[in-house]
């Protein structure tokens, strides 16, 4: 089971490359998309994925409306791996990962969006779970798909260092730093 999780505009085109690699490696599985509350939207993706992934493939992504929260956090212990779309944040859903022990695969981009889950692993010192490129990008979310020994000792690690992402107070003094030279520099 692979998840991912997708904004309310949807995928890029640009990741619809890297499913069809991964289903093609892992014929077996399948990509939950939470599709937001736009049917729409989604339907637009789902048509543009049976073109680009074919009708077999594009069986394989299974689309769900917006669920309530206690629903979508059952759904993530369900996931094998969270993948982390090219352009779009994985920001919320990274941090909702994150905390269910859960493996995000991500390929950093250069836009600010495209790194959220990169800042992450970074905080962690979890920096082996970063792809460099569309094909270490693809051979981990097989490898998490697949290897459940693998993929446990990365949840475990996961677990283990999550506190950092949650206890990390050194974010908070920098915004109240921030905060502080901007009211200050209002009453000057």
């Amino acid at each position: 089971k692979i998840a991912e999780r997708a904004l309310q505009t949807n995928q890029h085109p640009r990741f619809d490359f890297l499913l069809r690699r991964i289903l093609e490696e892992v014929p077996a599985g399948h990509i939950v998309v939470l599709s937001g509350r736009r049917p729409c939207a989604a339907e637009a993706l789902r048509a543009r994925l049976e073109r680009t992934l074919g009708t077999k493939l594009s069986k394989q992504v299974v689309f769900l409306p917006s669920q309530p929260a206690r629903t979508y956090y059952r759904l993530l212990d369900l996931a094998d791996v969270v993948l982390d779309s090219p352009v779009f944040s994985t920001s919320l859903t990274g941090f909702d990962a994150l905390s269910a022990g859960k493996p995000i695969v991500t390929i950093p981009g250069e836009q600010m969006a495209e790194r959220y889950a990169l800042g992450l692993y970074r905080l962690m010192g979890l920096g082996d779970l970063i792809a460099a490129s569309a094909t270490e990008y693809v051979a981990l979310a097989v490898r998490l798909g697949r290897e459940s020994d693998f993929r446990e000792s990365i949840c475990e690690r996961i677990r283990k260092r999550c506190s950092r992402l949650y206890e990390n107070r050194s974010a908070v003094r920098e915004y109240e730093d921030f905060f502080g030279r901007v009211v200050r520099q209002g009453q000057a």
